[in-house]
């Protein structure tokens, strides 16, 4: 899994510090936290035996949740390299991020070497046309 800085909106007042995923499995926990700087980390994901992967993102005041209830939707969520997560995504914490001013927030995270995982899974992933634009 290669992650970037997660990147809040223009204005926002405070910037997160870090990003932490976190694989659940039966006998233990994967983690991956990324300090504002590109990183590349390999996981061990065994059907059988992990379940939801929980994101968090830390700011330095506070701390957002995002779960996933699946390895298989956090991979198909991420196919493209990111995601955007608005305020009201969270809405327990709306007033701190309304005070912070932040109104969206830009995960960026690739999976690698998925296909087979996603085809086990009958997950479809959006694929590019071969010819986006013809021109004279």
């Amino acid at each position: 899994i290669y992650t970037q800085p997660t990147i809040v909106n223009f204005g926002a007042k405070v910037l997160p510090n870090a990003t932490r995923i976190v694989l659940d499995c039966n006998d233990n926990q994967q983690e991956i936290i990324n300090k504002n700087y590109p990183i590349a980390r390999t996981i061990d994901f065994e059907p059988k035996k992990c379940s939801s992967v929980n994101i968090s993102i830390i700011f330095p005041q506070f701390e957002l949740q995002h779960k996933f209830n699946s390895f298989g939707e956090f991979i198909a969520a991420f196919q493209e390299g990111e995601i955007t997560l608005y305020s009201y995504d969270f809405t327990q914490q709306n007033a701190l991020l309304k005070e912070a001013n932040i109104n969206e927030i830009k995960l960026r995270i690739l999976p690698d070497n998925t296909q087979n995982f996603l085809a086990d899974q009958d997950i479809v992933v959006p694929t590019l046309p071969d010819r986006i634009t013809y021109t004279w």
